[in-house]
């Protein structure tokens, strides 16, 4: 198929803008956990797809390495930043 990384990730980032009818001016912060950032996912791959899926370069991005924890790392972040009142609106994804 050739998808390159980025450019599947920020086609869920689309669906989910859609499917839910969030806006893009609400999300407060995108958290990616992948478990290796080598090769075509390395350099920030959540960055980049909110970039590509075209959500404003206000919204901020980051990637975490924690191999197996990455994605349970993501959550526990989003998490907290709800609960201490940093966030209303977190998109967390497993790459």
């Amino acid at each position: 198929m050739g998808l390159h990384p980025v450019d599947l990730y920020a086609q869920v980032l689309q669906g989910l803008m859609a499917r839910t009818s969030v806006s893009a001016a609400l999300i407060e912060d995108v958290i990616t956990g992948c478990v290796i950032q080598v090769g075509e996912q390395s350099g920030n791959i959540g960055r980049q797809a909110v970039l590509a899926a075209g959500l404003p370069a206000s919204v901020p991005a980051v990637t975490l390495d924690r191999k197996c924890g990455s994605a349970q790392q993501a959550v526990d972040f989003a998490a907290q930043g709800v609960i201490a009142g940093a966030y209303d609106v977190v998109d967390c994804r497993r790459r």
